[in-house]
């Protein structure tokens, strides 16, 4: 088990890490999302004529999803699990807002907005032979997501918020957009990702329907690495693991993760896992903390990780 898992460490990867933690930390309050370069599409946005539906509510908010489908920096404010329901409103333990499209359409691109960072897990779903169906989920929209998958046709679409960041701040979707964009068949064309195992937690997942696994499975037909980081820690120059159970928790949430991925659709591609185990920026003194740590226990880091 422990000798099929790779570790990377080295002394041109932590620089890389060290200099984008630093140029960030000096850029973070100067870039403009509206700066960030967007995507082009050659199919119109479905979503033009499209309304709302239905949206959840909890206790003292007013519904908002409607600027879902306006320009300009006004947004749909999903609010944390823990609000009550208002009057009239199903008791939900997320937030979601349904569209009807202007006619019955066939996509197989969306492109989800967010001001802020508040969502932590979200799904669009279509509405297909009578059932909600989820075309994509993820963690995360933050400025702009790009989400890609099989086309779906349906008149009907509905975004849902499943997990928050914060109890006490609404998450703010500024846009909802849906395009057909031809596919291409690209080769030699590589996606590496990076995958913690304390968010989707694969043992969890595990325990969901066969449905449900399936759905997830499908990301291991896009990924062809998958970088596990903030699994391993360090404190005082020893490893620890930063998932339940320690290193016996560890070796149970990678061993869920392959048999989530021996499910993926197709077979024939090929998935790599890499588990990362540099010291991350939580040694002390902000960003500056992994230089702090590495230069202290350097020697041990790499004993240890030998020794794992």
């Amino acid at each position: 088990m422990k000798k099929r898992i790779l570790f990377i460490v080295g002394a041109i990867a932590l620089i890389l890490v060290i200099s984008g933690v630093f140029i960030y930390g000096i850029l973070k309050d100067t870039i403009n999302p509206a700066d960030f370069i967007r995507p082009q599409f050659s199919s119109p946005n479905l979503m033009e004529g499209a309304s709302i539906t239905y949206e959840t509510l909890k206790k003292g908010e007013k519904p908002d999803a409607v600027n879902l489908l306006a320009s300009g920096n006004s947004a749909w404010t999903p609010r944390d699990i823990d609000r009550k329901p208002g009057a009239n409103t199903d008791d939900v333990c997320n937030g979601a807002a349904e569209i009807r499209l202007a006619k019955l359409s066939v996509f197989n691109t969306a492109i989800i907005e967010e001001i802020g960072n508040e969502v932590q897990y979200f799904r669009l779903q279509a509405y297909i032979n009578d059932n909600w169906v989820t075309v994509y989920q993820s963690e995360k929209i933050q400025s702009l997501r790009l989400c890609s998958f099989d086309a779906v046709q349906t008149d009907r679409v509905r975004l849902v918020i499943d997990k928050f960041r914060s109890r006490n701040t609404s998450a703010k979707i500024k846009s909802l957009q849906l395009y057909n964009e031809s596919v291409r068949d690209v080769k030699d064309f590589n996606v590496t990702v990076y995958q913690r195992l304390d968010g989707d937690v694969p043992s969890e997942i595990l325990k969901r329907t066969p449905e449900q696994i399936a759905a997830f499975a499908r990301y291991y037909d896009v990924y062809n690495t998958v970088l596990i980081f903030g699994a391993v820690n360090w404190k005082n120059g020893e490893m620890t693991f930063g998932v339940p159970d320690g290193e016996d928790g560890f070796a149970r949430e990678l061993s869920a993760l392959r048999t989530i991925i021996e499910q993926r659709s197709n077979k024939e591609h090929k998935v790599k896992i890499v588990c990362t185990a540099l010291a991350d920026g939580a040694g002390g003194n902000g960003h500056t903390g992994v230089n702090v740590f590495m230069a202290e226990h350097w020697q041990r880091v790499a004993d240890r990780m030998v020794e794992f």
